[in-house]
């Protein structure tokens, strides 16, 4: 069920029906509002807002999990088959692109930051898929520290694009300020 706001007919009075399952709770009323809204539909008071988690905290969180007995390890390995099967689809995605559009001569450093990283993010993976059947915690310990080294440079990359972008961006402005210039003079 979500959650949804009723008019009275006879009264006009606004009657807010509180969300089951996920939201955020507002700290004043206690009311659960859906999860991107920062002031309570009950109260007005603000609520703080849940950001999602990474897709490394939730390999984080599950191998937690796994540790715990939580998780068996053949539940486990059907987590990772899913995740993996998401994770090579935007990974090829990201190869096309790149092979693709010639961008290894024009942005170097970060198709090497983000190669590095999906290629560190995978051998991650697999060091905890293999922990599925070996069952050696060493490979837990490693596989998630890969994962993270993975995402740290696949984050650089991205920072580069952004950076990027941001000087092509300013080029092109000044471009069509010259242009603009000698329309005028």
């Amino acid at each position: 069920m979500t959650g949804w706001i009723e008019q009275d007919a006879q009264s006009e009075n606004l009657t807010i029906t509180s969300l089951d399952g996920e939201g955020n709770s507002c700290p004043a009323c206690g009311f659960r509002n859906p999860l991107r809204e920062t002031l309570c539909l009950a109260c007005a008071g603000p609520v703080e807002v849940q950001k999602a988690q990474s897709r490394c905290g939730q390999i984080d969180a599950q191998v937690k999990r796994v540790r715990a007995g939580a998780v068996a390890p053949e539940e486990f390995r059907g987590w990772l088959e899913d995740l993996s099967a998401k994770m090579a689809e935007k990974s090829r995605a990201i190869v096309d692109y790149i092979h693709a559009q010639s961008y290894r001569d024009d942005s170097p450093d970060e198709v090497a930051n983000g190669m590095a990283g999906i290629e560190a993010f995978e051998a991650g993976l697999s060091d905890l898929w293999q922990y599925t059947f070996d069952l050696e915690s060493d490979r837990l310990d490693r596989g998630i520290r890969q994962v993270w080294e993975g995402n740290d440079l696949i984050l650089e990359a991205m920072r580069l694009n952004r950076e990027t972008r941001e000087t092509t961006s300013l080029a092109w402005e000044r471009i069509e300020e010259r242009i603009a210039e000698a329309r005028c003079a």
